[in-house]
């Protein structure tokens, strides 16, 4: 038997508890009741970053941006809670993160583990969470000064991938 009053399809709605977390209701509303038998959901949130540059910074340190981004699986309604750390590393967070996804770490060059981990929403209330560590490489070139450095083929002041491209494309060819 449906109702007509779909205030009261609402009341009855959260009083089941399926959207609890839900701040507000768009849409039309079918006033029959529920089934007795809530399908259950899964909660599916997944998380990746990866290094979006890195350059030269005080002290013989490099300047690394990584950025990152979450995976919702189709039950999610949201993630939160991301958070940036390096275990058992001397690193340095530069910034406060800009709205979950990048973020800004500096260190001498040498090899370091980063972790992010984010949590997820599903649409029952449950909650779920994720981590993704990597081993990330540190090496940023030294600016060359006064033709310092005839390794520098492009004549950017760095030594760098490019040096090593521009090498390799010739190698090989007749002089």
């Amino acid at each position: 038997m449906c109702c007509d009053d779909s205030d009261l399809f609402l009341e009855y709605y959260y009083d089941q508890m399926l959207f609890a977390n839900v701040m507000f209701w768009t849409g039309c509303a079918n006033c029959c009741p529920l089934p007795e038998t809530i399908e259950e959901v899964d909660c599916y949130v997944r998380n990746a970053f990866w290094v979006k540059s890195m350059e030269p910074f005080e002290d013989d340190a490099c300047l690394v941006t990584l950025g990152g981004t979450q995976f919702l699986g189709p039950d999610m309604i949201q993630h939160f809670s991301p958070l940036w750390w390096a275990p058992n590393n001397d690193v340095v967070f530069e910034n406060n993160f800009d709205q979950y996804d990048n973020v800004k770490i500096s260190a001498p060059p040498g090899a370091y583990s980063i972790c992010r981990s984010v949590q997820g929403l599903a649409s029952d209330g449950t909650e779920c969470s994720t981590q993704t560590c990597h081993d990330i490489q540190v090496n940023c070139a030294v600016p060359c000064e006064n033709d310092a450095c005839p390794e520098d083929l492009n004549d950017d002041g760095f030594v760098n991938t490019s040096d090593l491209l521009l090498f390799l494309s010739a190698f090989g060819d007749a002089c």
